[in-house]
């Protein structure tokens, strides 16, 4: 067939050549390729695609180098995303004040690697996406031990060494002094009420005639009776706000724990939630590798 464009390239006693050529490029694409190409450079550009229809017959990979790059990309993404998990995790604990209870720490080390062979018409390329996580369960490290030894014995590190707030100083300072006066005030003026009453009935048995003076120390003991009372009154109040706001105070520090606690399981929930994501991804990358090769060995 001196007409046909295939003829001085494709030799009869050669069918395999353009067997493949056809079955990688397609005979109508390889006319139009030789039709557009000057004709000293046909002979070049068919061996060319004889070359690659070989190899890509030999090694469907070697056709989806694009693909697997991106694939590559993607493992490199996952791998990362793991990274920061594990950084988020440490700053997390960190951060969290310890409580009595050993905290355990989920480490969560994770390797991905990707190898691909160097393509070669003799070998098939290798592609191996081997993704492992492994969840260790450790202590939170010396600073968030439950008690360590330091100077002078077993020191407890839960409660670090501190004194009170300022809030608890000035409640005492201005509670204390303020009760003590008015304690001490109810006392001198119940003894002085005390001592005019004494001083004061033997005038009025001898001047009971006269009501002005009986007026007098009467309403005078009624209101030493009565400061003394509300003397003692405020002082024992005084006492009891101070009370009641050291016990307060005190109170907060087993739900500040609570919380602690709650906050911990949450974030590990979160990051086993988080592990489980990611090892599906790479588990999705990896079969979508396995179907684009297959695809381009079937092609």
């Amino acid at each position: 067939m001196p007409d046909c464009i295939f003829a001085p390239y494709f030799p009869p006693e050669e069918p395999q050549k353009f067997a493949n050529v056809h079955k990688i490029f397609g005979a109508s694409n390889v006319s139009k390729l030789l039709n557009e190409v000057q004709p000293h450079q046909r002979e070049d550009a068919v061996n060319s695609l004889a070359y690659e229809a070989e190899a890509r017959i030999k090694d469907p990979v070697y056709g989806c180098v694009g693909a697997i790059s991106v694939l590559q990309r993607q493992v490199l993404r996952l791998q990362k995303e793991l990274d920061a998990t594990n950084a988020d995790l440490i700053r997390f604990t960190t951060a969290t004040p310890p409580n009595h209870s050993e905290i355990p720490r989920i480490t969560i080390p994770s390797q991905s690697t990707t190898t691909m062979a160097t393509p070669d018409r003799s070998q098939p390329h290798q592609i191996q996406v081997h993704t492992q996580h492994r969840f260790e369960t450790t202590g939170l490290g010396p600073q968030y031990g439950a008690a360590r030894y330091g100077e002078g014995g077993l020191k407890s590190t839960l409660f670090p060494d501190r004194g009170p707030s300022t809030s608890q100083i000035l409640a005492v300072v201005t509670g204390v002094p303020i009760g003590g006066t008015l304690l001490a005030l109810a006392g001198f003026a119940l003894v002085g009420t005390l001592i005019g009453a004494a001083l004061a009935l033997p005038l009025f048995v001898l001047f009971s005639p006269v009501l002005v003076p009986a007026t007098i120390v009467i309403g005078l003991a009624v209101a030493g009776f009565l400061t003394s009372g509300a003397c003692a009154l405020t002082a024992l109040s005084s006492f009891s706000w101070v009370m009641n706001y050291i016990r307060e105070t005190q109170g907060t520090v087993p739900e500040q724990l609570d919380s602690a606690k709650r906050r911990v399981a949450d974030m590990a929930g979160y990051l086993g939630q988080k592990t489980k994501d990611v090892g599906q991804k790479t588990k999705e990358v990896g079969q979508d590798i396995q179907t684009k090769a297959q695809d381009a060995k079937r092609s």
